[in-house]
């Protein structure tokens, strides 16, 4: 090992001091001023009985024994130890002792190694400790854990609090006799060491083989302890199943890697015009307890899998199959490689058991292409096994293809992924706000708090690439509270231009593995310790996440609501949104998402759903925004329908604190833009809210007209008449309830034909709501309240019919009575 050493003596090599020892009178002599230079010892060194001082008790002992056998045997010898100056310093010393004359002795010692300040000793146990190759665990002499590394814990998937205190037989598998143990602690007892292989279990009971050496070590107090360090041979598999003889796995009787390759190669040549070959590496998520018994499962279930031409194992429980596919023409080469997977995967299923089959399914498969991805068979190999490398456990996905922008695609993920990680760690993230304005004067009421990173030095990178890297590095939470804790800093300057009254919108994403409920009370600390005015901060929460822990989180929202912050669900309409949420009063505003409001126009599905999500959203209670609006057509459409916010490019982008304008300057935006609405006249009357004609039909009258009238006039229900009374509701639900794929085509048969005859009394519902010409608008709540079923029949007060109000009338009146 190379040392540097800071003082005059050359590099990577420390001095060799010669000494002699008068065994007569004991005077003892050696070059003073260097060992005084380099140790700077704490007591002089006088004699060899001082050199012996600054020694463990152990090591002095052996030291001891080493001079009398060089006396009494007049041979030279060696022997090594540590020495211990000064209550810093530590060395590790080479001595060489030699018996000149009967009443003398001589010899030299050496420091190979010198740490001259406790902060570098700590620093070689701490790497030599906490590494990352080996699990380490130390017990006392009755085998209580006293600690262990960070490495061990990954290794046996467990805490160190847990172990602490408890007896290494909390790792016993139950797979060992108790002679094996005993034979264990009587090599460890007599030789100090033992080094074997070991079946350990998990407290999780997760058993796995390891390579295991425990040490003897007997501290200078005589306390002992035991070291062991551990190596996991999951990865490995035990030595003995990976034996080969003659390209031959011992164990799955299958080709070892090499011949794999060898059989590949010959295979490939005989590709032919009308057929290709893919490999699949194949690391099946086995048991480790039946690890041996589900690897020759698999083996002889590979052997009878009809496409599965060429088998092999490349070692460490990766198996290796080369399948045939069917090339047709006008026939995606894709498709036919699914087709073939397919089948391949219907076959094992048949041939292996479920563990097994369940074992691969869950593992890892990694496909190249011959001809697409790779020429050769070597490449056929290296390429699945990168593709199969590629995946991660925590995926979903567990077949992935291989592709030459792998490589690139991975090292530019890696790069933005330590972007992202630095910007958030160091805080380096800047807040950008864009104004949250009312729909109807324009006026601001509240900025949005939005995350911009530092440049990344990839033009291609975009934000939502790098939020969503923060959510698979599982840091969105981090960079929700960075941006927070900034905004809230923030809004003294931002009241200052704009007025007391405004306030500020905080982005919480609850897209992480950290606790829901953990997250939104950080929340609410942060927003009491860096606020005088938390009701003038509205938190907005992701839908699709919140509503996948909803019931974990609603009591978090109370105490978010107890400061008086407002509460909005962001993207509403992207995610699991439901209005079920919204009734239950935990919630203020509803935003639309961007994809809803582009290029809405009136009477598009857009339309209707905007209108029917702000209709009842007023209902409930709840203001909505609309989010992303970037022209005044939009501004028009949103004002129509009674949006109570909006948000976009047409009023500002998102700018640095900086680049806000004041108030004032906004006053110029507002001029290019048209706020009011259209003139308005009140209806009084439910009836009034109706506004179609609809032909009424008799009971006698067959199915085929009322099909023709409803197809003809897009209808959904149309009135049934006698004496000018209505008797039923036809629905189009109900016409089509009585037609066939083959009705009104020419196969149709002489049954379906008969159908059409049918009359209108034998299709019409009886049950329907009436309701009083005169009644007024007032009650039209009521009738929604009681869930009255639409369409509402309209009569007089004679009980004749007048018209019928559907439900898309009554949304259109709300909306219009929520916009004035």
């Amino acid at each position: 090992m190379e040392t540097t050493n800071n003082n005059s003596y050359p590099k990577s090599q420390y001095p060799v001091f010669n000494w002699t020892f008068d065994l007569e009178n004991h005077l003892f002599t050696y070059d003073f001023d260097a060992f005084n230079f380099l140790f700077n010892p704490k007591k002089t060194i006088k004699s060899m009985t001082d050199v012996l001082s600054i020694m463990s008790k152990e090591q002095r002992k052996k030291a001891q024994q080493a001079l009398k056998n060089v006396i009494s045997t007049k041979e030279s010898t060696h022997f090594s130890c540590c020495i211990l100056p000064n209550t810093e310093t530590i060395s590790y010393i080479n001595f060489f002792i030699e018996l000149e004359s009967p009443k003398q002795l001589k010899g030299t010692f050496q420091p190979s190694v010198v740490f001259s300040t406790q902060e570098q000793s700590a620093n070689l146990f701490q790497q030599l400790f906490e590494n990352n190759h080996h699990g380490m665990i130390i017990t006392d002499e009755h085998t209580n854990i006293l600690t262990c590394n960070e490495y061990f814990e990954k290794q046996m998937q467990v805490k160190k609090g847990e172990l602490i205190g408890k007896k290494t037989n909390i790792f016993n598998a139950g797979k060992h006799s108790p002679e094996f143990y005993k034979n264990m602690w009587d090599c460890i007892n007599n030789n100090g060491h033992w080094t074997g292989t070991i079946l350990n279990k998990s407290p999780s009971g997760h058993i796995s083989p390891h390579e295991l050496t425990i040490q003897k070590i007997e501290m200078s107090e005589g306390r002992i302890v035991y070291l062991g360090l551990t190596v996991d041979l999951t990865e490995q598999l035990a030595r003995v199943a990976e034996k080969e003889l003659g390209g031959v796995d011992l164990l799955t009787k299958l080709p070892t890697r090499e011949e794999f390759i060898k059989q590949l190669e010959i295979f490939c040549q005989k590709t032919g015009q009308h057929t290709g070959k893919i490999v699949l590496t194949i690391k099946p998520n086995f048991n480790a307890a039946t690890t041996y018994e589900d690897q020759i499962t698999l083996a002889n279930a590979l052997f009878h899998v009809r496409l599965c031409q060429v088998n092999g194992y490349l070692g460490e429980s990766v198996f290796s199959v080369c399948a045939e596919y069917t090339v047709e023409k006008n026939i995606p080469r894709s498709r036919s490689i699914r087709s073939a997977l397919r089948y391949l995967f219907q076959d094992l299923r048949f041939h292996s058991n479920s563990s097994v089959y369940n074992a691969v399914m869950t593992g890892r498969i990694g496909v190249s292409v011959l001809g697409l991805d790779s020429q050769t068979a070597t490449e056929l190999v290296d390429n699945a096994l990168q593709a199969m490398n590629e995946l991660h456990s925590g995926e979903d996905k567990r077949l992935n293809f291989f592709h030459h922008a792998t490589h690139e695609a991975i090292e530019r993920k890696k790069r933005l992924e330590k972007t992202v990680e630095f910007s958030i760690n160091k805080e380096r993230l800047h807040v950008h706000y864009q104004p949250i304005v009312e729909c109807q004067t324009g006026n601001i009421v509240k900025f949005e708090a939005l995350c911009r990173f530092p440049a990344v030095g990839d033009s291609t990178a975009t934000l939502q690439e790098l939020i969503t890297i923060a959510e698979d590095l599982d840091m969105i939470n981090a960079l929700d509270r960075c941006i927070s804790k900034k905004a809230l800093k923030d809004i003294p300057k931002i009241q200052s231009m704009f007025g007391d009254h405004i306030g500020v919108t905080l982005n919480c994403s609850l897209n992480t593995k950290t606790n829901t409920i953990e997250v939104i009370n950080d929340l609410a600390k942060l927003i009491k310790q860096q606020t005088k005015t938390p009701h003038l901060v509205t938190v907005e929460l992701t839908e699709s996440a919140y509503f996948d822990s909803e019931s974990n989180t609603s009591k978090s929202l109370e105490t978010l609501r107890s400061l008086g912050t407002n509460i909005a669900i962001d993207d509403f309409g992207t995610g699991y949104s439901s209005f079920t949420y919204l009734s239950n009063g935990q919630f203020d505003t509803l935003k639309i998402d961007r994809e809803f409001i582009k290029d809405i126009k009136e009477n598009t599905n857009n339309f209707n759903i905007v209108k029917m999500i702000t209709t009842l959203s007023h209902t409930l209670g709840v203001k909505v925004i609309a989010e992303g609006v970037e022209n005044k057509s939009e501004l028009e459409c949103l004002q129509g329908l009674g949006v109570d916010y909006i948000q976009g490019f047409l009023f500002s982008k998102p700018k640095p604190i900086d680049e806000l304008n004041s108030a004032n300057d906004y006053v110029d935006i507002l001029k290019n833009i048209n706020l009011f609405n259209p003139s308005y006249q009140p209806i009084t009357r439910i009836a009034e809210i109706s506004k179609n004609e609809i032909r009424c039909f008799d009971p006698s009258e067959d199915l085929f007209a009322a099909y023709q009238y409803s197809n003809t006039h897009s209808v959904s229900a149309m009135p049934v008449l006698i004496d000018r009374k209505c008797v039923g509701l036809l629905t189009k639900e109900a016409i089509n309830l009585h037609l066939s794929p083959t009705m009104g085509t020419d196969l149709e048969n002489n049954r379906e034909a008969q159908v059409w005859h049918k009359t209108i009394n034998q299709i019409m519902q009886v049950q329907f709501t009436e309701v009083l010409n005169s009644a007024s608008v007032v009650e039209l709540k009521q009738l929604v309240l009681n869930k009255a079923p639409l369409p509402w029949v309209i009569i007089d007060d004679k009980g004749h019919y007048i018209s019928l109000v559907f439900e898309s009338e009554v949304l259109d009146y709300l909306i219009s009575v929520s916009t004035h």
